[in-house]
């Protein structure tokens, strides 16, 4: 979208379930030295988020105090080394480039509207919870490098799953599209913080 409304020449590399080693191995060869400007969310899949959703989703008794404890524990001992090791790739390989990376959104607002999941209330604020621990944590590494940090969660207040103006999929299919920003999420909640700062 945003080289669309830009004119950029775009080289697209980003793909759906990607981890921080995904992007190294297969993602970096898009860069060089003449590349000026380098978008990236990455960190979201390494923590393990959409297995954790899924254990929440599923019904009493079953919970998933458990899998978001680990989930926060994997971005504060483990997360940062291999955010690290990421952007000083890009750094690398783009050694001209601004670089701008994008974070999460809280994905609840507390309310339960989806028929086949059961997410409660105290696990959704739990789930936002290490959602808000992932973009500290996120804009704290990338801050170290120098890097534009984009926190999108105010953006996206007032459009979460179950609210009037969701610019987050709730459950969805096909199933990996669940709980990823819908295309009204892209281009009115990170296309214009983006715009805003390059």
């Amino acid at each position: 979208m945003f080289a669309d409304a830009t004119g950029a020449d775009l080289e697209f590399a980003a793909c759906s379930g990607a981890k921080t080693g995904d992007v190294l191995s297969k993602q970096l060869g898009a860069l060089s030295s003449s590349t000026d400007l380098v978008t990236i969310t990455v960190g979201g899949n390494d923590t393990g988020w959409a297995g954790v959703v899924q254990q929440c989703a599923y019904p009493y008794p079953w919970t998933c105090d458990e899998e978001i404890d680990d989930a926060e524990a994997f971005i504060r001992n483990q997360l940062p080394a291999k955010l690290h090791a990421v952007y000083d790739a890009i750094e690398a390989a783009a050694p001209n480039a601004q670089v701008v990376v994008l974070g999460y959104p809280r994905l609840f607002n507390g309310e339960q509207c989806n028929a086949i999941t059961r997410i409660s209330p105290g696990e959704q604020s739990q789930l936002n919870a290490a959602a808000d621990l992932l973009a500290t944590t996120t804009g704290q590494v990338a801050a170290s490098h120098g890097f534009d940090y984009i926190d999108v969660r105010d953006a996206f207040t007032g459009h979460a799953v179950c609210d009037d103006t969701e610019w987050v999929n709730g459950i969805s299919y096909p199933i990996g599209e669940s709980y990823h920003p819908n295309t009204a999420g892209q281009r009115d909640g990170y296309l214009p913080l983006l715009d805003a700062l390059v």
